[in-house]
C-alpha cells in the first residue's frame, strides 16, 4: 500500500540509499565476521539472584552490544537464563553486569530477573552464528526486494 504523503523526492533519496546499502552488504558481513573472529574467547560469571547482577573479572561487555550467549558446564544456569537463547548486556562496570532479553531491554536498563545462582560453571560469549550476525544487521529492509523508489513507502 503507498503512503502518498512522503514527496516523490523523499521516496527517490531512500530508495538509493537502500539500493546502496545493498551493494555493501557484503563487504560489511565480511567486516563483521573478521571482528567476531577477534572476539575474545567465553568468560565465566557468578551469578547473585537477589540483585539479578552477574560477575566477571574485566568482561569486556558493552550495554546493548550483543547478542551474547550463556552456557554451562557441571551444572545449572541460574533460572532465567536459557542456553543458546541470545541476550543483551547491561554493563554496570569492568566486574559486574545484567543480561536483558533485547537489545531495547539493555537501553532501558530492564534486566532478566533470575530466581537462582545456578551450579557449576557458567560462561557468556558474544554469538558468532549466522543468526546473531543478522541480529547485529537487524535493518528490516531487504534493498533486494525494492525494485523502485515507490516501493519505499511499502516499508
Amino acid at each position: 500500500m503507498s503512503q502518498a504523503s512522503r514527496p516523490r523526492y523523499v521516496r527517490r533519496r531512500v530508495y538509493e540509499r537502500l539500493r546502496h546499502a545493498g551493494s555493501n552488504l557484503k563487504q560489511f558481513l565480511v567486516a563483521q565476521a573478521t571482528r567476531l573472529a577477534s572476539t575474545p574467547a567465553s568468560k565465566t560469571f557468578t551469578a547473585d539472584n537477589t540483585t539479578n547482577v552477574f560477575t566477571s573479572s574485566s568482561h569486556g561487555l558493552l550495554t546493548g552490544k550483543g547478542p551474547v550467549v550463556v552456557s554451562n558446564s557441571g551444572g545449572a544456569l541460574p533460572t532465567g537464563l536459557a542456553a543458546a537463547t541470545f541476550y543483551w548486556p547491561i554493563r554496570i562496570d569492568a566486574n559486574t553486569f545484567k543480561l536483558a532479553t533485547t537489545r531495547e531491554n539493555a537501553a532501558r536498563g530492564t534486566a532478566v530477573d533470575i530466581s537462582t545462582n545456578g551450579t557449576g560453571t557458567n560462561s557468556v560469549l558474544y554469538s558468532a552464528s549466522a543468526a546473531a550476525m543478522l541480529e547485529r544487521l537487524r535493518q528490516g529492509v531487504d534493498p533486494n526486494q525494492l525494485r523502485n523508489e515507490d516501493d519505499v513507502d511499502d516499508l
